[in-house]
């Protein structure tokens, strides 16, 4: 992930929505740190969550 700018370290999350024809699901994962090696533009950081949505199949669902 690359950093902001003119930094190191910085917090990041992932957001999920899955919009269907009633409703939209909202998902968001706990904030991690991360920190960029010397010399490096990013850091790897990595989420071990996991998520599960229930929803009517039709051709409006979006994942986003």
């Amino acid at each position: 992930m690359p950093c902001p700018d003119d930094t190191t370290k910085f917090n990041s999350y992932v957001r999920v929505q899955l919009m269907d024809i009633k409703r939209t699901h909202e998902w968001k994962t706990k904030s991690r740190q991360g920190e960029a090696p010397r010399g490096s533009t990013g850091a790897d950081i990595v989420w071990d969550e996991k998520f599960q949505f229930s929803y009517d199949s039709d051709e409006l669902v979006f994942l986003r």
